[in-house]
């Protein structure tokens, strides 16, 4: 005797999606390493902004806490966005959103502009780390749920540890990371 799937339950997401798991969790590990990357990388080219922008070293730091003061004041919303306009759709939405603001990173042509674009891709962010997680629970079964929580774990903690020596791509950023 076979089993009912209740809709709505992460089963029926599996029976519906099975071919699509994989997709989904490399979708999902790849924001979430957009994202990890992001939040610190923007450190190592401080000084680079400072003389490029003719900013001082209070004011271009306002780059790195714009990026967490937006991430902050959205996250507490973010189970609520997800729910309203559905999962899947609010994290794309906040994917398109961090990556149009990482365009707009490279365009800027002031620190103020810098800083706005900042800001909308802490907002973004804040969209993909809160959402990534349920949508892996709502794509694997619950056999196989540590599984796709596992891969997603892994990729953020790669990114995480490969910043330190990806940032060494010229000498003066390896020294400032030795002293």
């Amino acid at each position: 005797m076979a089993s009912a799937v209740m809709p709505g339950t992460p089963a029926d997401a599996y029976e519906r999606g099975a071919d699509n798991k994989w997709f989904i969790a490399v979708a999902v590990a790849l924001g979430a390493l957009l994202e990890v990357v992001d939040t610190s990388i923007v450190n190592v080219a401080l000084n680079e902004m400072q003389n490029s922008l003719g900013a001082t070293l209070t004011e271009v730091s306002w780059v790195v806490s714009s990026y967490a003061v937006a991430n902050v004041i959205i996250l507490p919303m973010t189970a609520w966005l997800g729910e309203r306009f559905g999962k899947k759709r609010y994290f794309i939405f906040s994917l398109v959103a961090f990556t149009l603001a990482s365009m707009l990173c490279g365009m800027a042509q002031n620190l103020p502009m810098l800083i706005v674009a900042r800001v909308i891709q802490g907002f973004g962010a804040a969209g993909i780390m809160s959402v990534n997680t349920a949508l892996v629970r709502f794509t694997y079964p619950h056999k196989y749920l540590g599984r796709g929580i596992g891969i997603n774990a892994f990729v953020v903690a790669v990114a995480a540890a490969a910043q330190a020596p990806a940032s060494c791509s010229s000498a003066s950023a390896c020294s400032r990371l030795r002293s």
